[in-house]
């Protein structure tokens, strides 16, 4: 399932739980008893599991990679998070988890045609995207209209663009999305992105006034730098990117839509008086 991300989680516990919990959301009549016959171990087993209680040992971990219809890669990881969790020693554990975040696997994300993203550029439409997909909405969609200050027929149109885009579709009780991540990319000067770039910066001004520290973060740096280093640099900020979009991916209790994002740019004007 698109939803649920292996290689977003630390915990194979957490992993399990929410697999369970977006099967769930897309077909109701999954329960615990569903998942473990899935997975061919008793439910009071897999209880234990989820709760703490009892592990699984490796050769068992095979096999739930197996039902639940893991890659190799995505088999490999989850391996060694629960070899993380068996280890008894604090340090190795300490180094396990250490390693598997120094290799963590890139974030799937799906690339996005530039002339479709033009179709979903006004700010609200990923907004929408993020959060018509999660459980906390789920039989009440029109509330993330509220909640994001648009209108229903805003709404109504984000969700049958989104939908024909094949970005979402709908299920029981809501909808869902089709990839994890989006990526929308471009080296060259593009209207679409630049105004819904500007779009989100506008948003970032307002909360600055709105919103406390305790609910934003707002950080910044003003130096001298060689432009040589501009490329280590922005592979670092799309790493990091990738770290916190992982971190902010965990649990299955998302009610809040944020938006995270950097600006790193130089302050020197051009001849024509505007910023190079």
């Amino acid at each position: 399932m698109a939803a649920v991300n292996v290689f977003d989680y630390e915990s194979y516990r957490a992993f399990l739980r929410d697999y369970l919990s977006e099967a769930q959301r897309r077909n109701k009549a999954f329960s615990l008893r569903a998942y473990a016959q899935k997975l061919h171990i008793p439910a009071s087993f897999l209880s234990e599991i989820l709760s703490g209680k009892k592990n699984i040992s490796v050769e068992r971990a095979y096999q739930l990679c197996s039902e639940l219809g893991l890659s190799a890669d995505e088999r490999d990881y989850f391996l060694k998070l629960v070899e993380c969790e068996l280890a008894k020693d604090p340090a190795v554990r300490s180094r396990a988890l250490q390693e598997l975040r120094n290799h963590a696997r890139p974030l799937e994300r799906h690339e996005m045609d530039l002339l479709q993203f033009k179709m979903i550029s006004t700010w609200f439409y990923i907004p929408v995207l993020e959060m018509a997909t999660q459980a906390h909405y789920d039989g009440r969609v029109e509330h993330v209209a509220m909640d994001l200050g648009i209108s229903p027929a805003q709404l109504t149109e984000a969700l049958q663009i989104l939908i024909d885009l094949k970005l979402i579709e709908a299920t029981e009780t809501g909808f869902t999305k089709t990839s994890t991540h989006l990526m929308i990319a471009s080296e060259n000067h593009h209207k679409a992105l630049k105004e819904f770039h500007s779009q989100m910066l506008e948003k970032a001004q307002r909360a600055l006034y709105d919103q406390t520290p305790q609910d934003r973060y707002t950080g910044s740096e003003t130096l001298m730098i060689d432009p040589r280093v501009l490329p280590e640099a922005k592979t670092i900020i799309n790493t990091c990117l990738d770290q916190l979009v992982r971190v902010l991916n965990k649990g299955t209790a998302k009610t809040l839509p944020y938006h995270l994002q950097v600006n790193f740019f130089s302050l020197k004007r051009k001849s024509n008086g505007s910023p190079s």
